[in-house]
């Protein structure tokens, strides 16, 4: 009977280098700037659950041009603006909007905000599990050109920023499993894993797999 021995799944700093650093902002930023081509290419209009996120955006974007954290109203009204989401791509779009204006291209802009999280976290995950570097490099271009992820991609759904959240995460999850980061990543590791559970909620059960597989490891 053949027994097949697979190596032991090993999550180390030690697989991270500059150039694995410069490569994930290289692909981020070029998969980025494709996403907004496309974007730039095709002037779809936002379906019903499209505008929706949106014109929230949008309310968030009023109360912080007119903030009055004095008042227990405003923060009232602040998380009230959708009851059945979590804030964060709202917060993150509002102060864009803020800063550069209520445009159709800073929509876009967030959402290759995204695809850059998406494709460097992935990349800086798989060299952390021990991928060759070509195959980390090349594993953004695949999740990319999957036909959900090219669909979620070309939406204002929060469904993307789920996605690329949960990768950053993982990524995160990662960090935490590692003696090496135990005081040097592993804070700022959790502070970006509450960010990740604010995307959605159902982000903290894709995650929650892979946490408990982390502490099990560290225990």
């Amino acid at each position: 009977m053949v027994k097949l021995n697979f190596p032991p799944l090993e999550f180390s700093s030690e697989a991270l280098q500059k150039r694995d650093l410069f490569a994930a902002l290289t692909i981020g930023i070029v998969l980025a700037l494709v996403s907004a081509l496309w974007f730039l290419l095709d002037h779809h209009i936002p379906n019903q659950d499209e505008a929706g996120h949106i014109l929230n955006s949008l309310r968030f974007q009023e109360l912080f041009l007119t903030p009055r954290p004095w008042k227990g109203h405003w923060w009232i009204e602040l998380f009230s603006v959708n009851t059945f989401y979590p804030p964060l791509v709202y917060i993150v779009s509002a102060l864009l909007k803020c800063v550069l204006g209520a445009a159709r291209w800073v929509d876009v802009l967030v959402a290759c905000l995204f695809t850059f999280l998406l494709s460097s976290s992935s990349l800086l995950t798989m060299r952390l599990a021990g991928l060759c570097f070509v195959g980390s490099c090349i594993a953004p271009v695949i999740i990319s050109l999957y036909p959900a992820v090219a669909a979620l991609n070309h939406s204002y759904m929060l469904d993307y920023p789920l996605l690329s959240m949960v990768n950053v995460g993982l990524q995160c999850v990662s960090i935490s499993g590692d003696r090496c980061l135990l005081r040097k990543g592993r804070p700022l590791a959790g502070f970006i894993l509450r960010l990740c559970c604010l995307t959605k909620q159902i982000a903290a059960i894709y995650l929650a797999g892979a946490g408990a597989f982390s502490f099990w490891k560290l225990s």
